[in-house]
């Protein structure tokens, strides 16, 4: 299960221009659900993990309207 998040604020910057600020992490805990798990009792790699779910990742954006 990933947990996302994100934040952002609107600045006024005048009466015609404002700014969007906006961050974005995905899978923001880290938690890695394992699955691929090498399940041949007579295999060298019995119990290795060849498969997970992605890692944490984030952006930023900025949008200037006018």
């Amino acid at each position: 299960m990933n947990w996302d998040a994100s934040i952002q604020k609107n600045f006024r910057i005048t009466e015609r221009i404002s700014a969007n600020v906006r961050a974005e992490i995905f899978n923001a805990l880290d938690h890695w659900n394992y699955w691929g798990v090498e399940g041949d009792m007579t295999s060298p790699r019995f119990g290795h993990v060849t498969t997970t779910t992605d890692q944490r990742a984030g952006q930023v954006m900025l949008r200037l309207s006018f």
